[in-house]
């Protein structure tokens, strides 16, 4: 029988080896790197910065994967915590009942059993709030919410709209919403829409900056990833924030595996066989669009 070291290698998740990549923590996993920030990006955290103050509605837009919850996590912590006071809630399917729950809930109030008195509690709470703590609505997976639910939120922040909204309210989802929005139903929430953005892949340049950013904030001080493999990520994923993560950390596994500390496109080979394949045809790049 072979003698056990005492000392195994670190791991950060199973299969990847900090002392192959002099990594100190987990990359491309959860919030363990703050948000990169490509230019767009950067551009529309300003934007939202600004919406802030003036508040409303906002929609937030983009594919799966592209960060828009992390992004506006991100926004609205960029504020001093004691201006604004966030009810985040992450499944728009939630009847109507159960989202006005949900938001007492994180405004830390009592929530009553009617819907009537629901409604009521959450604009008084805003009103007491005033002009120096802004009370802001996130919900997140807007494009699966119910009629219902969509009209009882824009009643919820009809109260004295004459003299400004009392809320900001993020609508977080996919394309797909817009349609909702063109319905005539839905005109009077589009007309308070004050903005729209809408959060893309990265380019090719970008993807492999993105990378970068995540190795350096686990501790790596040189390039783990060989230029072609980067390219090959970039080709595999079109720059989804997501799938990068996924594949880039299945790579490093596969390296791993192999007893090397540079990640090649033979590891990319064999991290793309052990995912779910993507579907069939033509990718659309986003730089040509």
């Amino acid at each position: 029988m072979s003698k056990c070291s005492n000392t195994p290698p670190a791991v950060t998740r199973r299969g990847i080896r900090r002392d192959l990549f002099g990594l100190t923590r987990t990359p491309f996993s959860g919030s363990a790197a703050p948000l990169y920030l490509d230019p767009a990006r950067r551009e529309l955290c300003d934007l939202a910065e600004g919406f802030l103050q003036r508040r409303g509605f906002a929609f937030v837009r983009g594919a799966p994967g592209c960060g828009k919850t992390r992004f506006l996590h991100h926004v609205l912590s960029l504020p001093d915590e004691r201006c604004v006071q966030v009810a985040y809630v992450p499944f728009a399917m939630f009847s109507d009942g159960d989202l006005l729950r949900a938001v007492c809930r994180q405004f830390n109030l009592e929530p009553p059993f009617l819907k009537s008195a629901l409604i009521g509690v959450v604009q008084k709470h805003a009103v007491e709030l005033g002009e120096a703590v802004n009370p802001v609505l996130v919900i997140d997976e807007v494009q699966l919410i119910s009629q219902d639910t969509l009209d009882t939120l824009r009643i919820l922040t009809n109260h004295r709209f004459e003299a400004g909204s009392l809320f900001t309210v993020f609508l977080c989802g996919g394309d797909g919403f817009l349609q909702r929005l063109q319905l005539r139903v839905n005109e009077p929430l589009r007309q308070r829409i004050g903005a729209c953005w809408r959060l893309e892949p990265f380019d090719r340049d970008h993807t492999a900056d993105y990378i970068r950013h995540h190795l350096k904030h686990a501790g790596a001080e040189h390039d783990v990833f060989d230029d072609q493999a980067v390219g090959r990520i970039y080709d595999e994923t079109r720059g989804v924030p997501r799938l990068i993560n996924t594949l880039a950390a299945a790579a490093l596994e596969a390296a791993s595996a192999a007893g090397v500390a540079r990640v090649t496109t033979a590891h990319l080979d064999r991290a793309v066989q052990n995912l779910p394949p993507r579907k069939e045809g033509p990718a659309r790049d986003p730089e040509a669009l």
